[in-house]
């Protein structure tokens, strides 16, 4: 996966999370924070440390609870 890419994922993980939603990074459908879902987070510093330990994740929200 380019850099491009993985700039830009980081950059919409960001963008959702500063408009309220809480995300996770994902690889597939499998959570990769500790705690899956109960992790999401809308932290931004949270956020990006988890970009740079799985560059090249996926984003996932959690919509609920």
């Amino acid at each position: 996966m380019s850099a491009d890419v993985t700039a830009s994922t980081l950059e919409f993980a960001l963008r959702y999370a500063q408009s309220g939603y809480r995300v996770l990074p994902v690889r597939g459908t499998i959570p990769l924070a500790e705690h899956g879902a109960h992790d999401a987070t809308i932290a931004d510093a949270v956020i990006r440390a988890w970009w740079e330990k799985w560059p090249d994740a996926n984003i996932s929200m959690a919509i609920a609870g």
